[in-house]
């Protein structure tokens, strides 16, 4: 393929993928449930209470997330709507900073323009195979427990491969801060949990079976891992949060949804995402990464990226019954999920060339320039169909010609929202309505609906003045009023 695809063409497509969520971020408000709640201390719940005694309520009441809890119940100290805007902005680059890191460790030989590129290319996957961006991204609570939570679980990677490879001041200095990485991510969600104890598990297993002993370090990290765990599982607001659904507690039901459900995303992943395009793409066009120091062990590699999926809906099932799957769960099992895959493809790789039986990896020029308008295509294009359904609303001639179409894809959305007009539409809406607020002295105040919904930053199932009404908005404006949609 030629160099200037090599070079640019990776920069262009990726950056073209991430640019309109950066830019939505600056789009995007509070829209109700998990936003103004933390916003003004849940009033009437918890804004009565110092820092310190709230989480000591949640913790009893509600959930044993002590780290995302803590980190949300501070968000009144920092809130506005200037700065909630920064918040998705700063969590977009976090997340490709923190995959960037991570490569740059795990992959030694690779240069840095190229983990940049992949960290690039990983981003540009998992925003075209996220369910939902806006809980992913733009919805503050589910930002901060799941999206935080991973990257900072790229982080823990990266500080135990560094502690494994350290001298002994190294090694003191990176263990110190994988136990505090670990103490942090267990308290943001039983998902990242589950993956980090498995991930550490399985290294300290395959050291062992090197070594035939285990590194005070290791020891260390486990201890640090049980502790948190101990405290996050056994708090009593989790068994409270279950008895809210039907069919929690049910081991065979758990087992049974776990099992079907994983297989189900597994193939749904393999065959749907950009994953298996983009890797032979990837490989075909760089030798470097087979020349890693991972450990040689495809065949565990291959199991635990099968297992992910099932083991991580496992506490869902088993908490949750058979309530449906959020979005946001679906979608942070789905990151691990493909840094997984690229690590079991490394393995692999590495295997065959040590066995002789695959030492380079090419493909025709025809065939890489058709995986690479396929994978353009699919990443800006995909799903594209007439709407015959939705009413056009606007008067504006361009926001029309853009409703005419509808998109599956979640990077052509976020374009459809910024270029149509949508996204600046909502924006003035909701100018509108926190005006109204401010100038607002009634107990109840009824706000024309919203005609721009960019499906990007805004589900109006979060929205509670579509339904009965948002309290917590007048309360941050110090007025004691409900709003809701006409």
């Amino acid at each position: 393929m030629s160099s200037f695809f090599t070079k640019y063409g990776v920069y262009i497509a990726t950056i073209l993928a991430l640019l309109p969520f950066l830019i939505l971020s600056f789009f995007n408000y509070p829209v109700g449930m998990h936003d103004w709640d933390w916003a003004v201390n849940m009033v009437g719940e918890t804004d009565h209470l110092n820092y310190w005694a709230e989480q000591k309520y949640w913790y009893n009441n509600a959930m044993g997330r002590y780290t995302s809890t803590a980190m949300l119940s501070a968000t009144n100290f920092w809130f506005s709507i200037s700065t909630f805007k920064f918040f998705a902005f700063f969590q977009l680059l976090f997340f490709v900073g923190s995959l960037y890191i991570f490569l740059k460790t795990l992959l030694t030989s690779a240069s840095r323009n190229l983990c940049f590129q992949i960290a690039l290319m990983i981003t540009a996957i998992y925003l075209h195979g996220m369910q939902s961006v806006f809980e992913g991204f733009y919805l503050l609570s589910s930002n901060v427990t799941y999206q935080m939570s991973a990257g900072m679980s790229l982080l823990f990677f990266t500080a135990l491969i560094r502690k494994n490879r350290a001298d002994k001041n190294g090694k003191i200095i990176w263990t110190l801060l994988s136990i505090m990485l670990i103490v942090a991510i267990v308290g943001m969600n039983e998902m990242s949990m589950l993956i980090l104890a498995g991930v550490l598990s399985i290294v300290v297993l395959l050291r062992f079976s090197k070594s035939k002993q285990v590194g005070f370090t290791d020891v260390l990290l486990l201890i640090a891992l049980f502790v948190s765990a101990f405290i996050e599982i056994s708090a009593p607001g989790n068994y409270t949060r279950m008895t809210y659904y039907e069919g929690s507690k049910n081991l065979p039901l758990a087992i049974g949804l776990s099992l079907s459900s994983g297989m189900f995303l597994f193939v749904k992943w393999m065959t749907t995402s950009l994953l298996i395009p983009i890797t032979l793409l990837l490989f075909a066009n760089t030798r470097d990464l087979i020349n890693t120091d991972l450990y040689n062990y495809p065949k565990i590699a291959t199991a635990l990226l099968i297992i992910i999926p099932i083991g991580c809906l496992f506490p869902i099932f088993w908490s949750m019954g058979m309530e449906t799957l959020p979005d946001r769960v679906v979608d942070t099992i789905f990151l691990f999920f493909v840094i997984g895959w690229f690590v079991v493809v490394l393995s692999w790789m590495k295997y065959f060339q040590e066995k002789e039986i695959i030492t380079t990896f090419r493909l025709p020029n025809f065939l890489q320039i058709g995986l690479a308008v396929f994978i353009i295509f699919q990443l800006f294009f995909s799903g594209i169909n007439l709407n015959k359904d939705k009413a056009i609303l606007s008067s504006n001639t361009g926001n029309k010609i853009f409703k005419l179409f509808t998109v599956q894809s979640n990077v052509g959305n976020a374009w459809k929202d910024l270029i149509s007009g949508e996204a600046y539409g909502y924006h003035l809406e909701q100018q509108t309505i926190l005006k109204n607020v401010k100038q607002g002295n009634v107990s109840l105040l009824s706000v024309d609906k919203l005609r721009h919904e960019p499906i990007t930053i805004y589900n109006k199932k979060y929205d509670r003045k579509a339904s009965y009404g948002d309290k917590f908005i007048g309360h941050f404006y110090g007025k004691n009023c409900v709003v809701k949609y006409d």
